[in-house]
């Protein structure tokens, strides 16, 4: 005690015990001077019981030994790592992922030979050489959390792709962009392709200098020596060109030691135009490839161009294959969109999160929007960022209705997928980082627009249409033109499921109905509605199921005026008429009691060619019905069939 209470206690004293205070440490008990607690000695307490953060941590440890998989197992320690894994997921943590696997760490398991031991040494050890682990995988995600520890055997492709399709999730696989190690190979490309099939491939490994050195000092008078140089050349025009690589009929044509590169040489059949390359190229101010005119054989507004490239070089030439472009007469459609959806979390210090989206535009123009699972009651509000994008920088979109977006959204946009992975993007709109567009010489202003997204339904009250219109002086020749406006629209769906509401009844069950904001936008649900009515049979909730969801006739609301004068209450139902279908399958099969307690009585309207429930304001196109039921190809689909058919009234029956 003398060695350990300092400063030494008064010596006139016996009452010794108020001075000194036990204290546990790593390397064992003992007791201190009450006064060096907080000044020399740092320590914790739980009421009189002193310890150091040496003991806590060898205290845990000692615990977790034992008893690792208990807490491993339990619905805390689970939940936590779900609700961190669904966060990271929101994130977009796996879009990009570097791997890496460790040495040193897996020479210390017991029960293996060393790998630099001889062969018969490491084959006599209790794990021999072809299950014992020689490596750690470490995979570590975009903001450098660390996604997977696994020891593996080896570096092999095989090997590293079983341990991601082992540890991840599919949603999470489809997630993987871009990957970085420290050894990349085609093998290991191809084969994690086949788990991570989103992966794309990214190679910026040669220098500047060396691609100048190379370009600068090719003569196009000598043939390449071996393949290794004409590899070498081609990797040096794509690493100088690599926003043009893809072939755009207006990107820019040009090399530092100009060869021959061929502009066009036309060819017209009757329903299209072919060009080919056989002369020498020359620079334009414009640094675009002027050609003599092209006359396309149009038919119906519309008609395709085939183009390829031919490039000389010494005494070898290179062709490319021909490609595609489409034509149409009037203003352009968009050809690509971005699309951000945003959240505002529930609680004011949550913040912004971004929600994983897709988007693409189909023939006509429109923008599909993709959403994919969230929890909607995580959120106090959602919007979606929308900006078209069109080929030709003279052209813009016009919206039928503008909501700006604020300067804090604007920047979750630039980390956008389109801003990050495209060169010619990222290069045109200001939006995405652009000093200076490569086509016209400005960046283009073109702004995002924001769709308000409701929480529980499946569309906004009002999508907004847009058009495409020329830019204020930017087609000088062709001013005073009246364009032809076609409207193009914004379409949302969602992953699986008709509505967000789905995934709000899978997560939290019966407890959504006693909320008034998330009830009625699971009525609109067919698929959240037979998700709750597997789940919370009820009187109640079948019979807002009949009167919403169906529109059916309550005879608690019914008007009696109306009724004494011959006509019918005022009935809305709030599904679609796809979703009315759905619906009324999932009754029959998981809902039996509710799908018995109403009568059936089913009207054929030939002039619209629909069908009708009576006393519901229930109406369904014949095809609408027949695609449905023939896609739910089992004994629901055809018993329903079944039913509206002998359920038919005669004057149904006699009026087709």
């Amino acid at each position: 005690m003398r060695a350990t209470v300092q400063p030494d206690l008064n010596s006139k004293k016996n009452n010794i015990d108020k001075h000194i205070r036990l204290v546990l440490d790593a390397d064992g008990p003992q007791y201190v001077n009450l006064t060096s607690i907080g000044s020399t000695l740092h320590v914790r307490r739980v009421r009189y019981l002193y310890y150091t953060h040496s003991f806590a941590d060898l205290l845990i440890r000692e615990m977790l030994m034992g008893h690792a998989q208990d807490v491993a197992a339990s619905s805390a320690f689970r939940g936590k790592m779900e609700r961190m894994m669904g966060s990271l997921l929101r994130r977009d943590e796996w879009h990009y992922v570097s791997m890496d696997a460790t040495l040193k760490l897996c020479m210390k398991v017991t029960g293996q030979a060393p790998y630099r031991a001889s062969k018969k040494i490491r084959e006599e050890a209790p794990f021999g050489d072809e299950v014992a682990w020689r490596r750690l995988l470490t995979v570590r995600g975009r903001t450098g959390a660390v996604l997977l520890m696994q020891p593996i055997q080896n570096e092999s492709s095989e090997q590293i792709a079983e341990a991601l399709k082992d540890n991840f999730s599919e949603e999470q696989l489809m997630s993987f962009r871009h990957v970085g190690t420290d050894s990349p190979s085609e093998k290991l490309l191809s084969t994690l392709a086949e788990v991570c099939p989103r992966t794309a491939m990214l190679e910026f490994s040669m220098s500047q200098s060396e691609t100048s050195g190379i370009l600068d000092n090719l003569n196009e008078e000598v043939p390449f020596r071996d393949r290794l140089e004409f590899i070498k050349a081609i990797a040096a025009l794509c690493c100088k060109y690599r926003n043009g690589m893809p072939g755009v009929l207006n990107s820019t044509l040009q090399a530092s030691n100009p060869k021959q590169i061929f502009p066009w040489q036309r060819s017209q059949s009757a329903s299209d135009t072919t060009i080919r390359s056989t002369s020498p190229h020359k620079e334009t101010e414009t640094r675009r490839q002027e050609q003599d005119e092209v006359r396309p054989d149009w038919r119906a507004g519309k008609a395709t161009l085939n183009f390829a490239l031919e490039l000389q070089m010494g005494g070898q030439r290179f062709d490319a294959d021909f490609t595609p472009i489409a034509f149409h007469q009037g203003p352009p459609r968009p050809g690509d969109a971005m699309a951000l959806l945003l959240g505002d979390g529930a609680e004011a210090e949550e913040g912004i999160t971004v929600l994983r989206s897709e988007s693409s535009v189909d023939a006509e123009g429109n923008i599909l929007v993709k959403l994919f699972e969230y929890d909607p009651k995580a959120f106090r509000s959602l919007r979606l960022l929308v900006m078209p994008m069109v080929a030709d920088p003279a052209f813009r979109a016009n919206w039928s209705d503008w909501i700006p977006a604020s300067d804090l959204d604007r920047k979750f946009l630039r980390e956008h997928d389109r801003c990050l992975e495209s060169g010619l993007v990222r290069s045109r709109y200001a939006v995405c980082g652009a000093d200076d567009g490569i086509a016209s010489g400005i960046a283009l202003s073109d702004q995002p627009f924001i769709v308000p997204v409701p929480l529980f339904n499946s569309q906004p009250a009002a999508l907004p249409t847009f058009t495409i219109v020329p830019r204020k002086g930017a087609l000088k020749a062709v001013e005073g033109w009246e364009w032809p406006s076609q409207e193009h629209s914004v379409i949302i769906n969602f992953d699986a499921v008709d509505s967000p509401a789905a995934w709000a009844a899978r997560k939290h069950g019966c407890s959504l109905l006693n909320e008034t904001a998330a009830e009625r936008g699971i009525l609109a649900s067919a698929d959240a509605t037979c998700q709750l009515l597997s789940e919370c049979p009820s009187e109640e909730l079948c019979t807002k199921v009949l009167t919403q969801s169906l529109g059916g006739r309550n005879a608690t609301d019914t008007d009696l005026h109306d009724l004494h004068e011959g006509r019918k209450p005022n009935q809305t139902m709030l599904l679609s008429p796809e979703g009315a279908v759905k619906l009324l399958l999932c009754l029959r099969t998981r809902a039996p009691d509710c799908s018995e307690g109403f009568e059936r009585k089913w009207l054929y309207d030939p002039g619209s060619r629909s069908i009708s429930l009576a006393d519901y304001a229930l109406k369904v196109p014949m095809e609408t019905l027949l695609e449905r039921a023939d896609r739910l190809r089992n004994f629901a689909g055809l018993s329903l069939l079944k039913e509206i058919r002998r359920n038919l009234t005669e004057e149904a029956q006699k009026s087709p």
